[in-house]
């Protein structure tokens, strides 16, 4: 049976709700990095794209905005509800494809977050234009993806990095073999994940002209990287200091 984001998110969905709140990478410095990113939203509208457990939607509605929160997965969206029963009548959440088809309004909203969500269509056109269409003029994406540079699928690390950082300090080389235009990258997560996901890789150049096809102006990218105090804490972590594994490109909806 050929894999599919719906039924891949849809059979992890349990194993992913007990990994995510583990996961280093979110905990130590990506959360706080994406959140920087999305600055002060008091009083706005706000889409959060592949919502997952609803992690990020929490803490937009926590920042003040008014939360829909979608993601293809229903047993994710069930999840989110669930972890979200103190956040009623700020954030809401819905089972529906990136671009929220039928949920939003034209120019109703004021952002969109998409963070580790994009990669996971194989066709990104659809949802930068329904998102296009739902923001106003100088409406905002904050989209976060594997930094396409050291995160493809010609890339690996020539010696194991722990998925947990911890011990003794082990200073990995990365080899990257080629920078695909476009590529496709399956994996698990983790041995207990039933089912692979599966990442589309696009090369800087590709991302930047489908955001600008689509009428978004990327006006800053980010390389977030953990805290020099916290590789000196755990030493685990230089080797995600010396290559930034995660991009966050801020983009603003202009006319086209």
């Amino acid at each position: 049976m050929a894999t599919t984001p719906r039924r891949d998110w849809s059979a992890n969905a349990a194993a992913w709700a007990r990994w995510v709140d583990h996961d280093p990478h979110r905990r130590a410095f990506l959360d706080r990095a994406v959140l920087r990113a999305v600055g002060p939203i008091r009083g706005q509208s706000w889409l959060d794209a592949g919502c997952g457990e609803g992690r990020l939607a929490r803490a937009l509605a926590a920042k003040g905005a008014a939360v829909l929160g979608v993601d293809i997965a229903a047993p994710l969206i069930a999840l989110a509800r669930r972890r979200s029963s103190g956040f009623r009548g700020r954030v809401r959440f819905a089972t529906a494809d990136l671009g929220a088809r039928g949920l939003v309004a034209p120019g109703s909203l004021d952002g969109v977050l998409a963070c580790l969500s994009l990669m996971h269509a194989p066709n990104i056109a659809p949802a930068l234009g329904a998102w296009a269409r739902a923001l106003g003029v100088g409406g905002r994406l904050v989209a976060v993806l594997p930094h396409p540079c050291f995160m493809g699928p010609a890339t690996s690390w020539q010696a194991t990095l722990p998925q947990v950082p911890r011990g003794a300090a082990r200073l990995e080389a990365l080899a990257v073999r080629a920078y695909p235009v476009r590529g496709r990258q399956e994996f698990r997560f983790d041995p207990a994940f039933p089912a692979p996901t599966v990442n589309h890789h696009r090369s800087l150049e590709v991302l930047f002209a489908a955001f600008a096809d689509a009428g978004f102006l990327t006006r800053r990218l980010w390389e977030p990287r953990p805290s020099a105090a916290l590789a000196a804490r755990d030493p685990a972590w230089e080797p995600y200091r010396r290559v930034p594994f995660f991009a966050v490109f801020d983009a603003v909806r202009v006319p086209l």
